[in-house]
């Protein structure tokens, strides 16, 4: 979890992240990113990382069900 502040001329931005990691059976891993800020943009990243590619298929369509 961070917290940033950013000024640039008269605006004051600031921005809130988060990053989670959960392990997905012996060989894979699944992290989020979550990042929003106080203009309310942002963004949610969900990355895989295995040497199994079934599992890989799986989880994507899991995610797209979603």
């Amino acid at each position: 979890m961070g917290v940033s502040l950013k000024n640039s001329k008269d605006d004051l931005t600031v921005t809130a992240n988060l990053r989670h990691q959960v392990s997905v059976g012996r060989q894979t891993k699944v992290t989020t990113f979550v990042s929003l800020d106080s203009k309310r943009t942002g963004c949610f990243t969900v990355r895989t990382n295995s040497s199994d590619q079934l599992q890989i298929a799986v989880m994507a369509l899991l995610l797209l069900a979603m």
